[in-house]
């Protein structure tokens, strides 16, 4: 439910402060309209208004300090645009205003601020608009307690979804031809491109950016998953190591708990020693002496054979799964095993 101010109701500025009188004589000319409209609902800012709730919100109007809630909002021309579009821009501030500390201001718009921040919010996980959020969330939250859980609760909705996107793309274990198959044996397609964005570095931001004490087990659990995609990734597309050890990065800074923060630092830790361990000295020496000679046999004028590289042994890195009912991550007992380099011969 959006805000709409008594300017934005009657189609026209009406005088501040806002006149009782004024009220009544716009009252007057809406349900006039309402009659030539043959009784059909007013359209007003892309709302329908009939009758009663025409009624209703001039009845409203006139009820103690009601003016003067809508007289302080319509001074206020951030928390107005807010209130009426649902949006505001980086950087943005709500006006400074003691009646913004008032117990009975805030029951009064919980209902139309709690609209407008939930819209806005899912608005920018959607298009990972983390500059929108922060501003958003630095601005105060003039909505109750009970309504500002309703928003966290369809945010925390949207996190577990997307854990169980990366938990179906984890547990992909190997591909054929267009599919993968699935430890479950479903037959399913989950790509890279469909989770990235879900373990980019803004929309982590945006997680980071909600209260800690309320998402913390969730932004446990959504690191833990995310260091299990990148491990699943590292193994299956050494191609995109770069990216899995970006995730992974950025797994160690969504985290909250220490141990996990730990677990995860380890396990990239282990992410570089493979990496430097894939390409063994000695066939670097070898592709080295093999660049060097094609450039020598190039400036001499003479043709090149094709040479064939020795094949880069591949890694595997264990996938783990939390054990809950200890509260720890334990090795999953079909991980995948860490394979040490394959000794040149």
């Amino acid at each position: 439910m959006l805000y709409l101010s008594p300017s934005s109701f009657l189609g026209e500025v009406i005088p501040q402060p806002f006149d009782k009188k004024a009220i009544q004589l716009g009252r007057k000319k809406l349900l006039a309209e309402l009659e030539l409209n043959e009784g059909n609902d007013l359209q007003i800012r892309g709302r329908s208004y009939g009758k009663n709730d025409i009624i209703n919100y001039f009845e409203d109007l006139l009820k103690d300090n009601v003016l003067e809630y809508h007289a302080a909002i319509s001074q206020d021309k951030v928390l107005l645009v807010f209130l009426e579009e649902a949006d505001i821009q980086p950087g943005e501030r709500f006006a400074k205003n003691p009646l913004y500390t008032d117990p009975s201001f805030i029951r009064w718009i919980s209902a139309w601020f709690t609209g407008s921040f939930r819209r806005l919010t899912l608005e920018c996980f959607k298009s990972s608009g983390d500059l929108t959020l922060a501003t958003l969330f630095s601005n105060p939250y003039l909505m109750t307690l009970a309504d500002q859980e309703l928003v966290w609760i369809d945010v925390a909705k949207l996190i577990r979804d997307n854990i169980a996107l990366l938990n179906r793309f984890q547990s992909q274990s190997q591909q054929r031809g267009r599919h993968w198959i699935v430890r479950n044996s479903v037959r399913h397609t989950i790509r890279i491109s469909a989770v990235s964005g879900l373990i980019d570095e803004n929309y982590l931001r945006m997680i980071e950016l909600l209260p800690e004490s309320r998402f913390s087990e969730l932004r446990n659990r959504y690191a833990f998953v995310i260091m299990q995609a990148a491990i699943f990734t590292f193994n299956t597309r050494s191609y995109k190591r770069d990216l899995a050890e970006k995730w992974i990065v950025n797994a160690r800074s969504l985290a909250v708990s220490p141990e996990l923060k730990n677990q995860i630092q380890n396990k990239l830790l282990e992410f570089k020693r493979i990496r430097k361990k894939s390409i063994p000295v000695p066939v670097r020496i070898i592709i080295i002496a093999i660049v060097i000679g094609s450039n020598l046999f190039r400036m001499c004028g003479t043709e090149n054979n094709t040479s064939h590289y020795p094949s880069v042994p591949s890694y595997k890195l264990p996938v783990i799964t939390p054990d809950t009912s200890k509260g720890v991550m334990s090795p999953a007992r079909d991980s995948l095993l860490l394979r040490d380099p394959t000794p040149m011969r």
